[in-house]
């Protein structure tokens, strides 16, 4: 999982509430800065037949908010959402999500099945004409 931020400012990580299933390895970043992008980022399984589950906030100093929630479980259909509250901010929010290297990510879609399920989210700033 890679978050993208292509906004003129940092971007604090307001809530990471325990995975629902599994653990992560690599956690999203304390902070995001402004025209960067996160290192990859590994929700991995725990033992068993559960998969993955879990979610993330990100937050401007403004107090726009970004969430990402996504899941691959073992058993059942992957799924994942990017949302924002933008507190009177101008963004753009998309998404991909893929599963393996030989298939192409699936904008604002998730592949229904297979493992692991990768996601890529990107914040952009836009501005009003």
């Amino acid at each position: 999982m890679i978050i993208s931020n292509d906004t003129d400012e940092d971007l604090t990580l307001s809530d990471l509430p325990t995975p629902g299933w599994g653990y992560w390895v690599t956690p999203p970043p304390s902070t995001l800065k402004a025209h960067s992008s996160s290192e990859r980022l590994a929700l991995i399984d725990s033992s068993g037949p559960a998969g993955t589950e879990g979610s993330f906030i990100y937050q401007t100093s403004a107090g726009s908010t970004f969430t990402a929630t996504f899941g691959c479980p073992f058993s059942g259909k992957n799924y994942g959402t990017w949302t924002g509250d933008f507190k009177n901010q101008n963004f753009d929010l998309s998404w991909s999500a893929f599963v393996g290297q030989n298939n192409p990510p699936e904008n604002g879609a998730v592949p229904p099945d297979g493992h692991p399920c990768s996601y890529n989210f990107t914040i952009k700033s836009t501005t009003k004409k």
